[in-house]
């Protein structure tokens, strides 16, 4: 799979990615109605606060948060390699993990719990942060499961 996608651009990229997650989440805090929005039939704005992990399975915070710090410093690691290596597709990609998990682990830092509010009536609530975590995970899976593992 060829990408167009340059280091010098990457940082700039996911510096966008990151703010736009931390304003809609500051939007979501301070401007949605209690009763949240509805915006087409099956998509509304409602804001809830999860302090369990993936889809509002519960643990205690401060594993979620040992946990989630261990998982970024991992993708720090992976991350350093792919730049030695001009990997710069999967470099994109693990930032957009990494800096999903920073903003979530943000809002466990600060609120006891993680920010939600974009409903989908067949999905729990998620929020950027998570979407960028999952387009992440399933696109880097998807251009690297056939490779040889010490290619990646």
């Amino acid at each position: 799979m060829k990408c167009h996608l340059k280091i010098e651009s990457i940082i700039p990229l996911l510096t966008i990615f990151f703010i736009i997650d931390r304003v809609s989440k500051y939007l979501a805090l301070n401007k949605l109605p209690y009763r949240g929005v509805y915006l087409f039939k099956y998509l509304q704005l409602q804001l809830q606060t999860n302090s369990g992990i993936a889809f509002g399975i519960a643990l205690p915070s401060t594993l979620i948060i040992t946990f989630i710090s261990i998982i970024i410093i991992f993708l720090f690691y992976y991350l350093l390699k792919n730049i030695k290596e001009k990997k710069y597709l999967n470099i994109f990609l693990l930032g957009l993990i990494i800096i999903g998990a920073i903003s979530n682990l943000i809002d466990r830092l600060l609120y006891k719990g993680v920010i939600d509010f974009i409903q989908i009536n067949i999905w729990p609530n998620f929020n950027l942060a998570d979407a960028y975590i999952s387009i992440g995970i399933i696109t880097f899976l998807i251009i690297n499961i056939k490779k040889d593992p010490k290619s990646l």
